[in-house]
């Protein structure tokens, strides 16, 4: 199962890009260590989606 990372909700607000405000701050969270790897932006309707426990795989490897 390489490359299945989990997201997590990070931030909103101050974090969010201003370019597109639909997006939101994510962590990459590694689930063997659950460090924190980094951080990224993804859109609303993803976060829907991971909102609803949907596992998305290594899309924003």
């Amino acid at each position: 199962m390489t490359g299945v990372m989990t997201f997590r909700y990070c931030v909103i607000g101050s974090q969010k890009q201003k370019k597109n405000p639909d997006t939101v701050c994510c962590s990459h969270r590694d689930v063997a260590s659950k460090t924190v790897r980094k951080f990224f932006f993804v859109s609303r309707d993803i976060m829907q989606k991971v909102q609803n426990g949907v596992r998305l795989s290594g899309v924003y490897d």
